[in-house]
């Protein structure tokens, strides 16, 4: 009986290994791809379902206009993305913090979530240099290692980052840029900027 647990121990450490080697893995694609933020975040929901056996993943972008990235194990938890991921993304967008809502709690969520026989359903902001960018929605039916929860969030991460390299390749090709969301620390000031100096600025909203 000793030497089973030991060899059942052993092969949870080696998947475990495994499974977070291949999630940094991931990660370094994610951040070397040249593909759009759309096509990573497919890429990313796409392993997640695969890798780490979440039910569905979703990628949820702050704009109300662009349509989330889907990606899930089994049809019957679509419903969740309206019901659940959806309100619990705006909630997380608003907070700028994760949050999870589980099957076993009292909240407005746990009856659509026991329907569908899922254990919680996980939040993550999608930012980068503190913006917002996003939200990263999982659906476990159980409770996800500790492994597997920082992988995750490794990804929202990498989704930030692509997602801001996405919208300054926009802004340098475009010939008028609308709109220019910028985080300056306390070690720097920004006077100006523009491209033509002929151009007049205007500052519209100003923070800190």
């Amino acid at each position: 009986t000793e030497q089973k647990e030991r060899e059942m121990l052993l092969r949870e450490t080696t998947n475990q290994a495994q499974s977070e080697r291949d999630g940094k893995e991931l990660v370094t694609e994610l951040l070397l791809a040249s593909s759009s933020r759309h096509a990573v975040a497919e890429t990313a929901c796409q392993f997640l379902i695969e890798t780490y056996e979440y039910e569905a993943a979703w990628v949820i972008w702050v704009e109300p206009e662009v349509e989330p990235i889907v990606a899930s194990a089994r049809g019957d938890v679509d419903q969740l993305e309206t019901d659940v991921a959806e309100p619990l993304a705006v909630r997380v967008i608003e907070s700028g913090e994760s949050e999870t809502v589980e099957s076993d709690e009292n909240g407005e969520f746990a009856g659509v979530l026991r329907d569908r026989q899922v254990a919680s359903v996980e939040a993550t902001p999608i930012t980068y240099e503190r913006l917002i960018t996003g939200v990263l929605c999982v659906v476990s039916t159980d409770a996800p290692l500790e492994t597997t929860a920082q992988i995750t969030r490794q990804i929202a991460t990498t989704l930030g980052f692509k997602r801001s390299v996405d919208d300054q390749r926009i802004a340098l090709f475009a010939d008028i840029v609308e709109e220019v969301t910028i985080r300056i620390d306390t070690d720097h000031f920004l006077g100006t900027v523009t491209a033509d100096r002929a151009i007049p600025v205007q500052v519209v909203e100003t923070y800190h």
